[in-house]
């Protein structure tokens, strides 16, 4: 009976631990984001730079702490807007 009632708990536990998705309302596209006006940020420190770590370390830090998930996405999508921006840089500042 006790392995009946552990059973029961185990499985009544299990099943409560799962929460449901709500689908929420879907977010128009920007029209001012379109490919033919979007601006790369500002990169900041470049990877050639001694101290490049310091300031990746800070943004995974950062990122780490960003709970929303919509918050979370914008960061990561500013972090590689920076990362490509970066490249462009440094591309330009190999050239001859």
């Amino acid at each position: 009976m006790k392995k009946l009632l552990v059973v029961f708990f185990t499985l009544l536990i299990f099943l409560l631990s799962f929460q449901t998705a709500l689908a929420e309302k879907t977010m128009s596209p920007n029209p001012a984001a379109t490919m033919d006006n979007y601006e790369l940020p500002y990169p900041g420190l470049l990877p050639d730079h001694p101290l490049y770590f310091l300031k990746m370390t800070r943004d995974k830090i950062i990122g780490f702490f960003i709970s929303d998930p919509i918050k979370k996405a914008e960061f990561d999508i500013l972090q590689s807007d920076k990362r490509l921006s970066a490249g462009v840089y440094l591309l330009n500042k190999k050239s001859p």
